[in-house]
């Protein structure tokens, strides 16, 4: 995967509004496959091994008797990392100069404390609870979470094998249904266990103050997005047009889009990785496109045919997209986006991007292709660190 920056392009409300017959039908086609509860991604996390993006290559019930941890001292705040010459050096500086470098690596940071909090209150809860009724934790998990988690029927398993026989291959149903069987089980295991585990929290009045690393990405009002500037959320995609973990996300994406409406915006810029050898012609293509503002028509075309996006090619979707001919390709000819691209390539390296596709949700970062779910809890926090209800479940 790699990084594209933001391109002086189109934005404001939606370019998609003015889809043309064929953009619409392009558009429909890469919408499909996110309308249900089960995921393509999901089955194969579970059932075979998954990368979910495109890598740069040049450039439980543990118990609750843990160990209170250390008290700092009066003489060495939590938030002072090092003095030299008698002056600090603080861990906001140190937190910020590692975001220069390595922008996943503050996230995951941030990821293990809220996971460590949540699993901190949870064992609270639990022991809290069950001392209240009288009986142990394993019993109390056992009442309220696996006594409650329904059976999977055998109608569950044939939608969810029929729904991802992409990624199950050659595998009949016979074969693979007991392993469905037993990630569903675990999924509905796992629902369960939050819902129950939010219903104590929410009644104990459990808040989180913990902020996540955020980049500060100004979007400029020309570039490609879909969605009224206004919108609470914005999601800055970097992308790569030869990337397949790129196509893979964009019906993600245009399900979030109709999931929660004017709430959120997508910016798109592009990234086009090294070892793709079309993928940089082909975001100026896209660019190109956008001039005569038929950007996400032309994005469309290209995830769906990113096998055949030689020159040719380009110019025949620019044809078909009803394009006017001789400007497109003297854009094309002149390279008058390629500076324009390679700036946000640029850009998108400096703020720790090495893959695609990689996206900045209100400035927090989040990579790969991953389930919609995880773009969802990313995105209904925002809403809720803004006072927004969330429109998206």
């Amino acid at each position: 995967m790699s990084p594209h920056q933001p391109n002086p392009t189109y934005a404001g409300a939606t370019e998609g509004a003015g889809l043309d017959q064929s953009g619409a039908r392009a558009e429909r086609k890469l919408r499909r496959g996110r309308r249900s509860g089960f995921t393509p991604w999901a089955l194969a996390v579970s059932l075979v091994t998954f990368s979910a993006a495109c890598e740069n290559r040049g450039d439980a019930n543990a118990s609750s008797d843990v160990p209170e941890p250390p008290v700092a001292s009066a003489a060495s705040p939590p938030e002072i990392a090092a003095t030299l010459a008698g002056k600090p050096i603080t861990l906001a500086e140190v937190d910020a100069q590692v975001m220069q470098t390595d922008m996943a690596a503050m996230q995951q940071l941030y990821d293990l404390r809220e996971r460590a909090v949540k699993e901190i209150a949870e064992n609270r809860l639990l022991d809290a609870e069950a001392k209240k009724q009288g009986i142990t934790r394993a019993a109390l998990l056992a009442k309220e979470i696996d006594a409650k988690v329904t059976d999977v029927t055998d109608a569950e398993i044939q939608t969810f094998y029929d729904q991802n026989k992409e990624a199950v291959g050659e595998q009949t149903i016979e074969t693979i249904g007991p392993r469905i069987r037993t990630f569903l089980t675990r999924q509905k295991a796992t629902e369960r266990r939050e819902e129950y585990l939010s219903s104590l929290r929410e009644a104990a009045g459990f808040e989180l103050f913990l902020d996540p690393p955020r980049r500060n990405l100004a979007v400029a009002p020309n570039e490609p997005a879909r969605g009224p500037a206004q919108a609470p959320v914005t999601i800055v995609e970097y992308s790569d047009f030869e990337c397949p973990f790129c196509s893979r996300v964009v019906p993600t994406l245009y399900q979030l889009i109709d999931d929660y409406g004017d709430k959120i915006r997508l910016v798109y810029r592009d990234y086009p990785l090294a070892f793709h050898p079309n993928a940089q012609l082909a975001a100026e293509a896209a660019q190109c496109a956008h001039d005569q503002g038929k950007f996400w028509d032309y994005h469309n075309k290209l995830f769906e045919n990113q096998k055949a996006l030689d020159r040719k090619s380009l110019d025949s979707y620019a044809t078909e997209l009803e394009l006017d001919a001789d400007s497109f390709g003297s854009c094309l000819n002149d390279r008058a986006q390629q500076a324009s691209v390679m700036t946000e390539t640029q850009q998108a390296s400096a703020y720790g991007v090495t893959g695609t596709p990689a996206f900045f949700i209100n400035g927090r970062f989040v990579s790969g292709a991953l389930p919609i779910e995880r773009f969802k809890e990313v995105i209904d926090d925002e809403l809720a660190r803004k006072g927004e209800d969330a429109s998206g479940s």
